[in-house]
């Protein structure tokens, strides 16, 4: 699965390269402000990033739902600048983040991970000087449409349903693989559920048929029936 994620990224930040800024030396006269998992499998979209205006020009903004602190460290000793600003800055305190975005001291390109500047892009096109955005996931894209934003600003969407279906697997495949182990621990809370013998599994797809393979028969005997 490792490996799969390294190699989407990967993919994201070559499109990115091939689109714009391929063979091209770094823009001096603008800021890359990336939004990114803190993994080590999506360094290549950090690399892309860098690539655009040079690292010394590339401001990170970790996503609070995968903070790494050993990448983090990482990224910080390479010489990257990770910024305070989280998620919720961007939905509740666009003060913030018009305040930290403005002193860097140049135009801004965002390129941007589930629709952080969308939902409040009236407030941070006024407050701050912003290039162009580019987002790469499918979420934020539609974001960015219901919020009828694009029309107002320089817009390109990399949005790769390939890696949504990607994560939302990864997930799925993630709750399988830990049900067996979730049964254990609520059969041992207060004693109450110590004696549990059968699981009911509603949906019984790739997840549930998961996770009915992972709960050892000799602990609790999932039941399926078909609706």
């Amino acid at each position: 699965m490792y490996r799969e994620e390294f190699k989407i990224f990967n993919e994201i930040g070559n499109r990115l390269n091939a689109l714009f800024f391929q063979d091209k030396p770094p823009l001096d006269n603008v800021a890359v402000l990336l939004i990114a998992h803190s993994m080590f499998s999506g360094l290549p979209l950090v690399d892309a990033a860098e690539g655009i205006a040079g690292r010394h020009n590339t401001y990170l903004v970790c996503k609070s739902s995968s903070r790494n602190r050993a990448v983090e460290r990482y990224l910080t000793g390479r010489g990257n600048t990770l910024l305070s600003l989280r998620k919720g800055d961007f939905m509740h305190n666009p003060g913030k983040v018009i305040r930290e975005l403005s002193s860097i001291g140049k135009p801004i390109l965002f390129l941007d991970h589930g629709g952080y500047g969308a939902y409040h892009m009236g407030a941070l096109r006024d407050g701050i000087r912003l290039a162009g955005i580019v987002e790469y996931t499918l979420n934020g894209h539609q974001r960015y449409q219901r919020a009828g934003v694009m029309a107002h600003i320089n817009y390109v969407s990399l949005a790769e349903a390939r890696t949504k279906k990607f994560a939302d697997y990864s997930c799925g495949r993630l709750v399988g693989e830990i049900c067996s182990f979730v049964v254990e621990q609520f059969s041992g809370f207060g004693g109450h559920l110590r004696g549990i013998r059968q699981v009911g599994i509603i949906g019984f797809g790739r997840l549930g048929s998961n996770a009915a393979d992972q709960m050892n028969p000799s602990e609790a005997a999932p039941q399926t029936n078909e609706a």
